[in-house]
């Protein structure tokens, strides 16, 4: 299976929404309005492509996201045109390199190493999750749960979420856009846990499946380049 949408014009994830991220995080300030960053069309797989673990890091971090696709042109929208606008929802996982993100806090080369946003397994319309407010959402690594939240700990609302970005930019059919992570990354685990070379990750959301990914070697897709 291949990524449900190969290359969206935009990709704008959601940072800091859910009140257990934000609480886990010692350093995080709770944001009084959405913020968001991008990733880049090389970060887009699909189900059982590799996550390349990049020479340049040793924190490959984990986070499920329910990411919405956008199906109708949208500027300056109201929270419920921004609604009406959703075409349907699927699974992106922000894959992350804690130590590049943190080196100097610039979010953006840490979160766009190549395949570091598998997508998919599938998009399902609207109509499959009518009622958004409490979607759960599940991260296990080799069989074991490491995220288990739902939607319901959102700090911000889909509409206000998608209705902030269309007074920043227009979004477009095919744009995605994700809600933010629950607890329970790795980074903030106590002990830490990272993901390693042949790492079997599972990301699951109700309504839409499971998205699953092998963490793979850097040199592993240099060589085959």
């Amino acid at each position: 299976m291949l990524a449900p949408i190969e290359r969206p014009g935009k990709v704008l994830c959601s940072g800091i929404n859910y009140h257990g991220h934000f609480a886990e995080n010692p350093k995080a300030v709770m944001p009084n309005s959405p913020f968001f960053f991008a990733k880049l069309p090389n970060t887009i797989a699909g189900p059982g492509d590799p996550i390349f673990k990049p020479a340049l890091t040793e924190q490959l971090d984990y986070e499920v996201e329910f990411a919405v696709v956008i199906g109708k042109r949208i500027r300056s929208a109201a929270s419920a045109e921004a609604l009406e606008a959703i075409f349907g929802y699927t699974i992106l996982h922000d894959v992350s390199a804690r130590d590049v993100q943190f080196t100097d806090y610039q979010i953006t080369l840490g979160k766009n190493f190549d395949n570091f946003a598998p997508i998919g397994p599938c998009i399902v319309t609207v109509d499959e999750i009518p009622d958004t407010s409490d979607v759960r959402l599940k991260t296990t690594v080799n069989g074991v749960v490491l995220q288990n939240g739902s939607t319901q700990d959102w700090v911000f609302p889909l509409g206000e979420l998608i209705a902030s970005l269309s007074h920043v930019m227009t979004l477009n059919p095919g744009d995605i856009v994700t809600t933010g992570t629950p607890a329970g990354v790795g980074y903030f685990q106590n002990p830490q846990v990272f993901l390693q070379d042949g790492d079997v990750v599972s990301l699951e959301v109700a309504g839409i499946g499971v998205l699953t990914n092998r963490v793979t070697l850097e040199n592993a897709h240099v060589s085959a380049a």
